[in-house]
């Protein structure tokens, strides 16, 4: 049965369709049609123009480098050895810090590893399989797998850290997909994008809740974007939230998901995000937040760990802050958690346990383990030999001589000194106006190892995000005493070389005038004094005139003088630290002498042979000192101080770094200074050293000019600490207040990361050519049977004194020196010379 249709309703219809009809004959409809076409016409022009411009955008940023490849500093490999007080996990630390993955990984950048009981095997990408077996006191052996037991072993090189760029100071590290643990992406995409893998780079549900919020607000947009299009906006456009900004971004996320895959979209997104700052850096990316916030790989990343990197993206130097707002990073991280859960990616029971764990990041220092200050040192270096572009974009990996525990430990001791010598210096600040904003004192200081010259550690002062001047390789500042111990190494060479040439003469003369001398010949021999650690030397106020006119007139520390005695020893000045004494041998040998040898110790041209050499009166970087220890440390032999060992890249060796050793002094003379030092230490100004627990063999010496200065080494480091101000202002602290606890906690703390294999074998060997000889405390001539009491001395041989010890044994001799030496005192304080006004400054220096 067929329906019928009202007449009246085709009436209706068929008169609609002719007024349409009718219609589409007017003008005013070709005016609509042509407007009409118009706009799609120009809408098609716009969306043809964005097309071929973003499309010519994102397909040049994806035929390029999307990242630079910075080149990456590792540290130098770390040695161990059986019976080493060493732990597993202290061991697997440092081997996940390498890019060591545990055995059952997908993938590992240079091996794996793997712990059954006590038992941890390492095996390389390439090269012998490693299994090291622990007791309960430490590392009891080392098995390779082709040479069977060895005694000792390195560990991999750890990557410290990426340089960054020179237009850029920020911090990534690259990563590829397969590094990328699942926990990471799972907890990215439950947190910020659930249909990630379903979109087409926008999700339609999401914009539509963005573009609701958006009536509220006209020109801002809710933070509701896709993870594709939170990478386009970092990579294309601009940070604003203007609803003009928001088509663009979703028409080029639609894009770029044409171009690449999703595994693609999230390494870049991963590479690229950023979370926050450390100091003077941008942390970009998760690899490297993992490795600032949690010192560790990516890879090696837990479910808590993964979810707090995650939770901070919104707001990373902001509300979510790890280091700022800790307890909102932890509720951000369980919400992250409590996502991952909802999505099924993690069980209930995973959920809770992980919101349980404590929150816990690494301690906001980026100069702790990254070395700020020496990896600019080494970019410096670098730019010597490569381009900034090619440090910045041919993946190059550096080899430096960095120690990242020695550095952490420098970190901790600087920070630890100088909040004692700002305690030391709050009494003179106290009630003064503005005292609040008065300049605080700075602290640096080197180590190295002493056999190499390798840098292990740098700090360049308090805080490299405020600052960036590096105090070790910059600061020029007077040294002090710490130039003692070459004048007194230059004393101790020109009496060596005059034992040579008496004896080349075939002369039997001998250190000291002998009494049966005639006055002529005792003349005679006294011309070139032979300068020896028994040398008694004045220790009473003396002017000293040098250029024929001109006087000095230096003045001991406090002006202490009868504290110590008149005459004293060469030893006794040095470990006391006498100003007037030192200046005495500086004038027997001749200023001239005393520059030539700074100059060849690697000091700046600038030190001039005047009476004010004597007490480091010149200024000179603690780089330079530290240099200019080295001979003493090396057997005579100045090491040039460094931190690149070799630069590769494209798997092969680009550049291997050899460095020169200078022989400067002889074994000998070195040795002497060693002795003499160790004195400074055990009985002189830096006795503190002993007294702050620090039981090693050790020489070092301390310095005070504006600055306070310790400068000390042991059979395995040479380290150089020093606390000063910027400006200049004089600390008026010594040396052994201010730089020695600094140097002292970092020993004590270097001996306990690298405890010597045999603590006997750390003391200072003799060369050839040394004797020592017992000599009597109050002549400080060789001692007599009828001597009470001895020291042990050491010389060079030939320069021992030939006289010994007229005081005991022989009571005439003993009353007729005793008379003289007061008389001697009496007319030398009488017929003293005035003073004038020196041309040098006058330094009291400790």
């Amino acid at each position: 049965m067929s329906r019928q249709i009202p007449n009246s309703k085709r009436t209706s219809s068929s008169g609609l369709f002719a007024r349409l009809r009718q219609f589409s004959h007017t003008f005013l409809f070709k005016v609509l049609v042509s407007v009409i076409a118009m706009g799609l016409i120009g809408l098609s022009s716009f969306v043809l123009y964005f097309y071929v411009q973003d499309s010519r955008t994102i397909d040049r940023f994806l035929s390029g480098e999307i990242f630079q490849h910075t080149a990456r500093v590792y540290a130098r490999p770390y040695h161990i050895y059986s019976g080493q007080r060493l732990r597993p996990d202290a061991v697997i630390a440092r081997l996940q810090r390498a890019g060591y993955e545990p055995n059952g990984a997908k993938s590992a950048d240079n091996g794996f590893y793997d712990m059954s009981g006590n038992k941890l095997t390492i095996r390389p990408s390439s090269g012998e399989t490693t299994r090291l077996d622990f007791d309960k006191t430490g590392l009891a052996a080392i098995v390779k797998s082709k040479s069977g037991e060895v005694s000792d072993a390195y560990l991999p090189e750890e990557l410290v850290t990426n340089l960054f760029s020179s237009q850029s100071r920020e911090k990534r590290r690259i990563v590829e997909f397969n590094e990328l643990p699942p926990v990471l992406v799972n907890a990215l995409i439950a947190q910020e994008d659930r249909r990630f893998y379903s979109h087409f780079g926008v999700d339609p549900i999401r914009l539509v809740g963005a573009l609701v919020a958006s009536v509220r607000d006209s020109h801002r947009i809710g933070g509701t974007s896709t993870l594709t299009q939170q990478l386009t906006k970092n990579f294309f456009l601009t940070a604003d939230r203007r609803l003009s900004r928001k088509v663009h971004e979703v028409f080029m996320a639609v894009l770029l998901e044409r171009r690449v895959s999703k595994q693609q979209i999230l390494t870049m997104y991963a590479n690229d995000i950023n979370l926050g700052q450390r100091g003077s850096f941008n942390i970009r990316g998760f690899s490297e937040g993992a490795a600032t916030f949690f010192g560790k790989d990516l890879t090696a990343l837990t479910l808590p760990e993964a979810a707090t990197l995650v939770g901070i993206i919104p707001a990373p130097n902001g509300a979510f802050s790890p280091t700022k707002h800790p307890e909102k990073a932890k509720e951000r991280r369980n919400l992250v958690i409590s996502a991952m859960a909802d999505m099924g990616t993690i069980t209930k029971e995973e959920a809770a346990k992980a919101k349980a764990t404590n929150f816990s990041i690494l301690p906001a220092k980026i100069d702790s383990a990254e070395a700020p200050y020496l990896v600019d040192y080494i970019r410096e270096q670098l730019l010597h030999d490569f381009s900034d572009d090619s440090l910045v974009n041919d993946n190059l990996n550096v080899y430096a001589t960095i120690d990242p525990e020695l550095q952490a430990a420098a970190v901790e001791a600087v920070s630890k000194g100088l909040k004692s010598v700002e305690e030391q210096l709050a009494p003179r600040y106290k009630g003064k106006k503005d005292a609040d904003k008065l300049p605080h004192p700075q602290a640096a200081l080197i180590a190295m190892e002493r056999s190499t010259g390798g840098i292990l550690a740098m700090v360049g002062g308090s805080d490299y995000g405020a600052s960036q001047y590096n105090r070790i390789t910059q600061a020029f500042r007077q040294p002090g005493s710490i130039f003692k111990p070459l004048v007194y190494a230059a004393a101790f060479e020109a009496a060596q070389e005059e034992h040579r040439k008496r004896t080349e003469e075939g002369e039997e003369h001998t250190a000291e005038p002998s009494p049966a001398d005639s006055d002529a010949q005792a003349a005679e021999k006294s011309e070139k004094p032979i300068v020896t650690a028994v040398t008694m030397l004045p220790n009473h106020p003396v002017t000293f005139t040098y250029d024929g006119t001109h006087t000095y007139e230096p003045g001991n520390f406090h002006d202490e003088y009868e504290k110590w005695g008149d005459p004293v020893s060469a030893r006794v000045a040095l470990e006391h630290s006498l100003n007037v004494p030192t200046v005495e041998v500086a004038e027997m040998i001749g200023y001239d002498r005393v520059a030539k040898l700074a100059a060849r110790a690697g000091l700046n041209g600038k030190i001039k042979p005047y009476p004010s050499i004597a007490l480091g009166a010149f200024e000179v970087t603690p780089l330079e000192i530290a240099r200019a220890w080295t001979m003493f440390a090396n057997e005579g032999v100045r090491l040039e101080p460094h931190a690149l060992l070799r630069v590769t890249g494209g798997g092969k060796t680009e550049k291997t770094y050899k460095y020169p050793e200078t022989p400067v002094l002889t074994p000998q003379v070195a040795y002497l200074m060693t002795h003499l030092l160790e004195g400074v230490i055990n009985e002189g100004t830096a006795a503190g050293v002993r007294a702050r627990g620090f039981t090693l063999p050790a020489a070092g010496k301390t310095g005070t000019s504006r600055d306070g200065w310790f400068a000390g080494y042991t059979k395995d480091f040479l380290v150089i600490a020093w606390v000063g101000f910027d400006n200049n202002d004089d600390l008026n602290l010594e040396g052994a207040k201010s730089a020695l606890p600094i140097w002292t906690d970092f020993m004590i703390k270097a001996a306990q990361l690298y405890p010597p294999a045999d603590p006997e074998a750390m003391g200072f060997t003799p060369p050839e050519g040394i004797e020592f000889v017992k000599i009597d405390p109050l002549s400080h001539l060789p001692a007599v049977s009828a001597c009470p009491e001895t020291y042990s001395e050491a010389f060079i041989t030939g320069t021992v004194p030939s006289m010994t010890c007229p005081l005991h044994g022989n009571p005439v001799s003993r009353t007729v020196r005793s008379l003289g030496q007061t008389i001697g005192k009496f007319f030398g304080r009488l017929f003293k010379p005035k003073r004038e006004t020196p041309e040098q400054p006058s330094t009291s220096s400790r």
